[in-house]
C-alpha cells in the first residue's frame, strides 16, 4: 500500500480525494449512489466527478483553493481569467446544458472550499439547507439589487430569464466545503464504517487508485471496480466494526465530519421567532407523535435491516426530547451501541462508566393521591424541580415525582467526561425502574436538563422501565408533551 510521507494531501489531490469519498458511497448505509465517475467525457466543467442515485445525478465542479485570501460572490463568477474565453459561471452552464441532453433532471454543484463574500446581494440567498438559491432569487423585483444582477447572470450567459431560472433551480453551490484535513477525516470515517482499513495509508491509495482508473480511462466506477480496488491495496480491516451516522436537526442544519448516512430532519416543523431562531415546540402541536415519531420508527426499522449493524454515531443540532426518544428507540435491549459527542469527546454508551460518579440521594414526591403514573425530573445543568412542580400544579398527569441530580454541583461541569454519561444513564434506569415499582406507576414522565448526550444516553438505557414513557420538551414556559413511546 503506498504511504503518504505527511498525513496532509497535497492540494492537488483534493478533487481526487473527494472522487474516492463519493465511490465509498458505493457501500454506504442509506441510500446509496449507483455508480459513480470521474472525469466524465462532455459534460464540460461539470466532468469532476459524477455521482449518479436512482433518479438523481449530481455533477461536480470541484474547486480547491490553497488560502482563503478570496471569495466568491455574484460578479466574481462572471470574471474571465486572463487566458480564458469564459468565465466559471459560463463554464457550468455550458456543462449543464450538455449534460441536460443525456441526463434527466441533472443537478450541478459548484463544491469549493471558499466561501461567500457577505456584501454580496446574493449571499442570503444560498439556502443553507439544499445549497440552491432561495426563492427570493427567482421572485425579486427588477429593480432591486438582486433582480439587477440576476439580470446581469441572464445577460452573461446569452440566455432569458426564463432559461436562467431552469438553470438556476438544476445548480447548487457548496460553499466551505472543508479543508483538505477535514476531507481526509470524512473519508477516514466513511472507510471505518463500511469495515475498511482507515489510516493515512488507505486513504492515501484510495487517492492513488481514483488517479488510477483516469490515467487508464475508466470513467464509470460502480460496486464491482470499488471491489477490485480494495482487494488491491488490501483495504479490508482485520477486525471491522461496522458502523453508521445519523444526523439529527431541529434547531438548525449543520454539516459534520461524519457525513450522514442516515439522516433526520425535523427543523421546517419548527417555526422561525423574530430573532431568527427556531422555535422550542413545532407549528403544528402534534407533529411531535403524529410525523417525528413515524419517521423515528421507520428509520429503526431500516437500520434492522442491515446486517451487523449496531454502532450508531449520532450529531446534529437538536431539542432534548428527540435526543431522549432517539436513545429509546434505539435502546440497549436491541443491542445497539450509540455515540455521541460531548464537548469534542466522542462517547459511547458501552463505554466504562465512572467510579466516582453518583446520584444525591432522589427527592421523591407524592403528587396526585390515588393516581398512577411517575413524573422524573433530572437536574444536570439546571435543577428543574420547581419548574416541573410548577407544571404539573393542577394537571392530573402524575401520582408520584422523583427527582435525580449528580453528587456535585449541577452546572455545565456537573458531567465530565464520556464514563459520567454512561454512569449517569445506568444509575437513572435503577433508581426510576426501582421507583415505578414501589409506586405501581404504569408509565413515567421523562423531564431533563443537561447535555444533549446525556438526554441520548438516558433514552438508550429507559427500556423496561415502566410500560410507557413520555418524554417532554422545555418550552421556555414550561413544558410540553413531545413524545410517547410504549
Amino acid at each position: 500500500m503506498p504511504s503518504p510521507s505527511s498525513s496532509r494531501l497535497k492540494g492537488d489531490d483534493y478533487q481526487h480525494l473527494f472522487a474516492w469519498r463519493e465511490v465509498l458511497g458505493l457501500r454506504a448505509y442509506g441510500r446509496r449512489p449507483l455508480r459513480v465517475c470521474v472525469e466524465v467525457p462532455k459534460a464540460g466543467a461539470l466532468d469532476d466527478v459524477v455521482t449518479h442515485f436512482d433518479g438523481d445525478s449530481f455533477y461536480y465542479q470541484v474547486k480547491f483553493h490553497v488560502d482563503h485570501r478570496q471569495q466568491y460572490d455574484s460578479t466574481s463568477l462572471m470574471d474571465i481569467p486572463s487566458g480564458s474565453k469564459h468565465s466559471l459561471l459560463q463554464k457550468i452552464y455550458k456543462g449543464w446544458k450538455a449534460i441536460s441532453d443525456v441526463t434527466e433532471s441533472p443537478t450541478a454543484v459548484l463544491m469549493t472550499n471558499w466561501a461567500w463574500n457577505p456584501k454580496d446581494p446574493f449571499a442570503k440567498l444560498i439556502d443553507g439547507t439544499n445549497s440552491k438559491m432561495s426563492e427570493e432569487f427567482f421572485s425579486a423585483r427588477e429593480n432591486t439589487a438582486i433582480g439587477r444582477r440576476r439580470q446581469d447572470w441572464a445577460t452573461h450567459l446569452g440566455v432569458t430569464l426564463t432559461e436562467l431560472e431552469t438553470f438556476m433551480r438544476s445548480f447548487k453551490i457548496r460553499l466551505g466545503f472543508g479543508c483538505t484535513d477535514e476531507l481526509v477525516e470524512q473519508v477516514k470515517e466513511r472507510m471505518a464504517s463500511i469495515g475498511l482499513k482507515h489510516n493515512d495509508a488507505a486513504v492515501y491509495a484510495g487517492v492513488a487508485q481514483v488517479r488510477k482508473w483516469i490515467e487508464s480511462g475508466v470513467v464509470v466506477v460502480d460496486d464491482t471496480a470499488l471491489d477490485e480496488a480494495i482487494e488491491a491495496f488490501d483495504l479490508r480491516a482485520a477486525d471491522p466494526e461496522k458502523s453508521a451516522t445519523v444526523h439529527l436537526h431541529t434547531i438548525v442544519h449543520r454539516s459534520f465530519v461524519d457525513m450522514a448516512d442516515y439522516e433526520l430532519d425535523w427543523v421546517d416543523h419548527f417555526p422561525l421567532t423574530a430573532t431568527g431562531t427556531r422555535a422550542r415546540v413545532p407549528l403544528v402541536e402534534n407533529a411531535w407523535q403524529a410525523s417525528m415519531l413515524p419517521e423515528l420508527l421507520d428509520l429503526r426499522k431500516q437500520i434492522d435491516q442491515v446486517p451487523d449493524l449496531r454502532l450508531l454515531k449520532l450529531r446534529g443540532q437538536a431539542r432534548l426530547a428527540p435526543w431522549t426518544a432517539t436513545g429509546l428507540v434505539f435502546c440497549d435491549t436491541a443491542g445497539y451501541v450509540l455515540e455521541a459527542m460531548l464537548g469534542d469527546q466522542h462517547c459511547r454508551t458501552d463505554a466504562s462508566p465512572s467510579q466516582d460518579f453518583d446520584l444525591a440521594p432522589p427527592v421523591v414526591l407524592e403528587i396526585d393521591e390515588g393516581r398512577s403514573g411517575l413524573a422524573v425530573g433530572i437536574s444536570i445543568s439546571v435543577d428543574v424541580q420547581d419548574d416541573v412542580m410548577n407544571y404539573l400544579d393542577g394537571k392530573a398527569i402524575f401520582g408520584h415525582g422523583i427527582f435525580l441530580a449528580p453528587n456535585r454541583e449541577i452546572g455545565r461541569n456537573a458531567i465530565r467526561g464520556c464514563g459520567d454519561l454512561v454512569a449517569l444513564a445506568r444509575k437513572v434506569k435503577a433508581i426510576v425502574r426501582s421507583q415505578a415499582r414501589r409506586s405501581r406507576s404504569d408509565r413515567i414522565g421523562v423531564f431533563y436538563s443537561g447535555p444533549a448526550a446525556g438526554a441520548l444516553f438516558i433514552g438508550h438505557q429507559l427500556n423496561a422501565v415502566a410500560p410507557e414513557v413520555q418524554i417532554y420538551e422545555d418550552t421556555g414556559a414550561g413544558y410540553a408533551l413531545a413524545f410517547t413511546l410504549g
